[in-house]
């Protein structure tokens, strides 16, 4: 996660991962990839490694961004300091925060939060909530403080409207679920360091616009994570498992566990190992090389491992 993620508004990172998506092809995988048999979750094998490596890293790093899109609005709003409606909706729409006690809700009505290409706004619906306990100190930017939050997703809808006259719009989906998150925000010499643990035990959140991954929910969550003064900033994860549908991977749930927390300052991390864990104990493991590729060896759980293959982040990043 780049810092820059932790200061965006909440929806806003989610918003960004489609249009960055949009702007590099998505997930233009030309290969035919044989998959499992209908009503089988898949196994891990050489020929699926990379959509693999990609949906299990990914899991983490949307997670991530939702936790610190949640952190940015505790830190901004406070019962004496609601924003206009419309300050986070730059192209239209409403997002309404209001506060009863320690309870925050924003409530978004066709709030679009992005524009790609001056062609096709993304905007969400729904409500958030967070319930804020055991605050110590005052929630800003720039102060020491801790607590925990309790967060609730309720049907918030993604939608993308071509604006070319044709006002053509594509439902992309929802985010629904939920988050608990321990959060220790520290003063030092340069700024602020934020530390963070968070757990879930069902959060639905959606693919990016040409993701081949449809149904997409993240369980058995438990992550952390820091961003410091200046980057790198570090993430990982105990346990997360992610499910859902894809054409090159069919029905799939995977484990996914960090060996090595990952340390990234721009759009790929430098360094960082984990295992995905199928079903049937085939299993991948997934080395971040340096900022431009990464190695993944299968296990087919037959006591034999495949020989390593070296990916380049752009390429895996279209199986996004």
């Amino acid at each position: 996660m780049t810092s820059s993620a932790s200061r965006a508004v909440i929806g806003f990172a989610t918003a960004s991962a489609f249009l960055l998506t949009g702007c590099g092809g998505g997930g233009g995988n030309e290969s035919t990839v044989q998959t499992d048999p209908p009503g089988t979750t898949a196994v891990i094998k050489l020929a699926n490694a990379s959509d693999v490596g990609a949906q299990a890293y990914l899991a983490i790093q949307d997670v991530n961004r939702q936790i610190f899109n949640i952190i940015t609005v505790a830190n901004t709003i406070s019962g004496s300091s609601l924003p206009d409606p419309h300050a986070a909706c730059p192209y239209g729409g409403t997002e309404t925060p209001t506060v009863t006690n320690d309870t925050i809700k924003l409530v978004d009505v066709g709030c679009v939060k992005g524009r790609l290409l001056d062609s096709i706004d993304l905007s969400f619906d729904g409500t958030t909530t967070i319930n804020l306990s055991n605050v110590n100190g005052t929630r800003s930017a720039t102060t020491a403080w801790n607590g925990h939050l309790d967060v609730a997703f309720s049907n918030v809808t993604v939608t993308l409207t071509l604006i070319n006259g044709s006002n053509t719009s594509i439902n992309v989906g929802s985010m629904n679920g939920n988050l608990a998150i321990d959060y220790e925000q520290k003063q030092s010499s340069g700024g602020v360091v934020k530390n963070f643990t968070a757990s879930s035990n069902s959060l639905q959140l959606p693919s990016s616009l040409y993701s081949p991954v449809t149904g997409r929910t993240i369980t058995a969550t438990n992550l952390h994570g820091s961003i410091g003064v200046s980057p790198p900033d570090t993430f990982g994860t105990d346990n997360i498992v992610v499910s859902g549908k894809s054409s090159n991977l069919g029905n799939f749930t995977y484990a996914v566990k960090t060996t090595t927390d990952f340390l990234q300052a721009g759009d790929y991390p430098s360094q960082g190992n984990m295992t995905v864990t199928a079903s049937d104990n085939s299993s991948l493991t997934f080395k971040v090389i340096d900022t431009s590729n990464v190695e993944l060896k299968v296990d087919r759980n037959d006591g034999k491992i495949n020989s390593p293959q070296t990916v380049a982040w752009s390429d895996l990043a279209k199986h996004f």
